[in-house]
C-alpha cells in the first residue's frame, strides 16, 4: 500500500510539474521574530506559486526560542501567505513585494512546568527578490507581526503574545 501511495504521489506530482505554465518556488526560510520580551528564531521550507503579478505561499516551520528568552521553548507551526508583486518574471534582475501571512504556532514551553502553547501570528510583510540566472533566488524580507495567543497556559511573562519585527530570508530553486 506504501508503495502504491508514493507512485500515485510521485505521478501526481509530475503531470503538476510538468503541464504547469506558472512559475513556482521550492526552498528553505530563516526568520527571527523579537518584540516583548520574545527573541524568536522560525526556519523550514516554503513553496511559492506566481501567476501575474499574485503569488500563494506556503511553509512548515519549526520554532524555536534564542538564548535571550526568559523561557525556553520549541515546536512547528505553518503558515499561509499572499503577496502581491511590481513584477514577477522568469528572469531579470529580481522583483519588489509586499504581502500578509498568517502563520500557525504550536510551541512547548519547558521549565518548572512544562506548558504547550498554540497561537497565531498575522505579519505584514515587504521585500525584495534577487534571481540569479533563471531558477536560484534569495529573498530578504522585513515584516511587523502580532503574535496572539489561542490557548491557555502557565507562562507568567506572556512572552508568546505581543508585536514582532520580523526579518527573515528565504532562497530556493525556481521552477
Amino acid at each position: 500500500m506504501k508503495k502504491l501511495t508514493c507512485f500515485l504521489t510521485c505521478i501526481i506530482l509530475f503531470n503538476a510539474i510538468s503541464f504547469s505554465q506558472s512559475i513556482w518556488e521550492l526552498g528553505a526560510e530563516a526568520q527571527h521574530a523579537f518584540g516583548k520580551g520574545a527573541n524568536d528564531n522560525m526556519i523550514g521550507g516554503r513553496y511559492e506559486g506566481f501567476s501575474n503579478k499574485n503569488s500563494w505561499s506556503f511553509g512548515l516551520t519549526y520554532n524555536f526560542s534564542s538564548k535571550k528568552s526568559y523561557s525556553e521553548y520549541s515546536g512547528f507551526g505553518f503558515y499561509v501567505g499572499y503577496r502581491r508583486g511590481f513584477s514577477y518574471s522568469n528572469s531579470g534582475n529580481g522583483n519588489a513585494f509586499l504581502g500578509f501571512r498568517a502563520t500557525f504556532l504550536f510551541n512547548n514551553f519547558a521549565g518548572k512546568e512544562k506548558a504547550n502553547s498554540s497561537s497565531i501570528m498575522p505579519t505584514f510583510e515587504g521585500g525584495y527578490q534577487f534571481i540569479f540566472g533563471t531558477h536560484v533566488y534569495t529573498s530578504p524580507t522585513i515584516g511587523y507581526g502580532y503574535e496572539i495567543k489561542l490557548s491557555k497556559d502557565n507562562n507568567s511573562l506572556n512572552e508568546d503574545e505581543g508585536s514582532r519585527f520580523i526579518p527573515g530570508i528565504s532562497m530556493g530553486y525556481r521552477f
